[in-house]
């Protein structure tokens, strides 16, 4: 086995994350071979041959982990506006993609540098494969391998057209239903298909990149799909990662099918184990919450994109308080528009607070970094090495925070509230640097960057020839007219109309009224007899 680099790094502030003493002022590690072999105060080191990282205006603490992301959304980053997730997710759906060869490795290292960049050493990645899916994944892995990050892609699954996963209540204007049948055969899953992923996944999973299945949603995948999934998730003992009640509309299209609480049916098609994540998990009722810690199941929670698409909040203090095991995700930048995590983390700390009047429930800011770092996660693609500790896994990152975010009166706070990432200097993951002075070791950034713009530029001129889709300025501006209303596309700023996208307006008055429909009805919600009680 090749040996390692040793490492001594300093800080003003070691931020172990233990329960006794999660800050060790003016304190150093030594890092070798991934591991931490040493711990004490910096002076107390003495001469020692090993490379020196950090400094004296350092704070050093354990990698994050971005539980929840989909790579391939990287390349969309601040196209939508002012959608509701089932709108959007058709509008997603439908958008035509690029045809670059490259893309699929561009938008995951795309994603592994803003990450990165933001003291991201692992991540979940619910990755969509296609008819290719074994060279997808193939590419996939070996773009995460040469980032330096460790990672899970969830082969995300489905087998239903997405109009049959919302409430009927919501009816889908005939030529959209149309295409959206038709991209649901390009992704059909079948018994035999999902046996040869299955031993794929097996066989491909290593020390650095996990592989598991990924039914998309439970509302898009058929009883058949998620019985085959949960039993050879279990044969294989294989991850499984999916979203799980995003929105009110999952809910209720959940409810109607299973007649029971959703989550109870998905423990009967065993879905829920102790190597399952869930994404979101916004509208859990109290016995869902029960079975989901029963299992042992992990909750990612992405609260950037949940306000975003006007999902909801979801219920952290009773998660807390079954001691439901809860890591935090970014969601793809296509709902968040970003890979910065340190945005989830301060959202996550806040959020709760406008609905709980009772300040003793309110999160502390050293929760919410346990649950970025995956404190003690017992599945390693969600353990970012926290805690530090001598023996641990050389996970760690260190802020530079300098004169610019002086003074550091509470470090835990101070990450928490003041931090956006812009001072993440260093990251080690296994022991190894990846990034050193906020230059990237692994890979070319600026090369990655640049042909993302290239591809980009490619699919906006495909897109103005696209009669669906609004037509594009050509008077060397740069991306879509800013002059329409993102994705509903009827509208400029001005309030004169503009061409239209690939959604009518139809489908958006269809999702209103569907709302309106349900709400007076009481649908929305259930009532004083249903299981489902908020």
């Amino acid at each position: 086995m090749e040996e390692r680099r040793r490492y001594l790094i300093d800080a003003k502030a070691l931020v172990t994350l233990e329960s006794r003493n999660p800050v060790l002022w003016e304190h150093s590690l030594l890092v070798e071979n991934g591991r931490i072999v040493d711990m004490r105060p910096t002076g107390l080191f003495g001469s020692v041959n090993a490379e020196r990282l950090g400094g004296f205006t350092a704070i050093a603490l354990p990698g994050f982990v971005n539980a929840h992301t989909h790579s391939q959304q990287n390349l969309d980053r601040g196209t939508w506006d002012t959608l509701p997730l089932e709108v959007w997710m058709t509008d997603n759906i439908l958008r035509p993609k690029t045809f670059a060869e490259d893309s699929l490795e561009v938008n995951v290292l795309l994603g592994c540098a803003d990450m990165i960049k933001s003291g991201v050493v692992a991540v979940v990645d619910h990755l969509r494969a296609g008819m290719k899916w074994e060279e997808d994944l193939q590419r996939a892995v070996y773009a995460y391998q040469k980032s330096g990050m460790r990672g899970l892609l969830a082969v995300s699954l489905t087998d239903k057209p997405y109009y049959e996963a919302v409430p009927e209540e919501l009816v889908f204007p005939s030529e959209i239903r149309k295409a959206l049948k038709v991209k649901a055969r390009q992704g059909t899953w079948n018994r035999q298909a999902l046996m040869e992923l299955a031993r794929f996944c097996a066989l491909s999973t290593n020390d650095r990149v996990s592989l598991g299945l990924g039914p998309s949603t439970p509302e898009r995948c058929s009883n058949e799909i998620l019985q085959i999934i949960g039993s050879l998730c279990k044969e294989f003992n294989l991850p499984i990662h999916f979203h799980l009640l995003e929105s009110k509309c999952e809910l209720i299209t959940m409810q109607r099918r299973f007649g029971k609480p959703p989550v109870r049916k998905l423990e009967e098609f065993n879905l829920l184990k102790s190597r399952t994540s869930v994404a979101h998990a916004v509208w859990l009722s109290d016995e869902d919450m029960d079975i989901l810690a029963e299992n042992g199941v992990t909750v990612t929670l992405c609260p950037v994109s949940n306000l975003k698409l006007g999902s909801g909040v979801p219920r952290v203090a009773e998660m807390r308080n079954r001691d439901l095991s809860i890591t935090l995700g970014t969601d793809g930048a296509a709902t968040s528009d970003s890979q910065n995590i340190f945005r989830t983390i301060t959202l996550t700390a806040l959020l709760e607070r406008s609905t709980c009047d009772d300040y003793g429930y309110w999160i502390r800011a050293l929760d919410v970094l346990k649950m970025a770092t995956g404190y003690k996660n017992r599945n390693q693609w969600l353990c970012g090495g926290a805690p530090l500790r001598v023996g641990g896994r050389a996970d760690i990152i260190i802020l530079n925070v300098g004169e610019s975010y002086s003074p550091v009166n509470n470090p835990v706070n101070h990450l928490v509230y003041v931090e956006d990432g812009s001072t993440v200097d260093t990251v080690l993951i296994d022991g190894e640097v990846v990034m050193k002075n906020r230059k990237i070791l692994t890979f070319n950034e600026e090369a990655v960057r640049r042909r993302a713009s290239e591809i980009v530029e490619e699919r906006l001129e495909r897109l103005a020839e696209e009669s669906s889709y609004p037509e594009r300025k050509t008077s060397g501006q740069q991306g879509a007219d800013p002059g329409l209303e993102p994705r509903r596309g009827r509208m400029r700023s001005d309030g004169t109309s503009k061409g239209k996208t690939i959604l009518s307006e139809k489908l958006y008055e269809a999702y209103i009224e569907a709302m309106t429909e349900l709400k007076e009805s009481g649908g929305l919600y259930g009532n004083k007899d249903s299981w489902y009680q908020r």
